[in-house]
C-alpha cells in the first residue's frame, strides 16, 4: 500500500518546489498529483467569469474526483487525471495517465 503524503499552504508558498524535491529521490517510485489539476471547469463560463473566479475557494475544486482517483491509486488501479489550462481557465481535453507509486505526492 502506498504512501500518500500532502503538503497544503497557501498560493506561493512553496508548495510545488518542495513537492517535486520530495520525489526526486524516488525515481519511478512516487507520483506527483498537482491538486491544481482539480479545478472545475470553467468553459461554460465567458472568460470574464473566469478571470474574476475565486480559485482559492474550496468549492474551486473537483475533490470528489481527486479522491476517487487517490482511492483507486492506492488500490493499485492507473487512473487518466484532468490537466488544467490556465490560459483559459478550463479543463483541457487532453489527461495525463496516473500509474500507482510507493509514494504519491500531492
Amino acid at each position: 500500500m502506498p504512501y500518500i503524503v500532502g503538503i497544503a499552504g497557501g498560493t506561493g508558498s512553496g508548495k510545488s518546489t518542495l513537492a517535486e524535491r520530495m520525489i526526486t529521490g524516488f525515481t519511478g517510485q512516487a507520483l506527483l498529483i498537482r491538486h491544481d489539476n482539480y479545478y472545475r471547469d470553467q468553459a461554460y463560463r465567458s472568460m470574464e467569469e473566469r478571470v474574476i473566479q475565486n480559485y482559492d475557494h474550496p468549492e474551486a475544486f473537483e475533490d470528489a474526483l481527486l479522491i476517487a482517483h487517490l482511492s483507486a491509486l492506492r488500490g493499485g488501479r492507473s487512473v487518466l487525471g484532468p490537466l488544467y489550462d490556465f490560459a483559459t481557465h478550463t479543463r483541457s481535453p487532453k489527461q495525463q495517465l496516473l500509474e500507482p507509486r510507493d509514494l504519491i505526492v500531492m
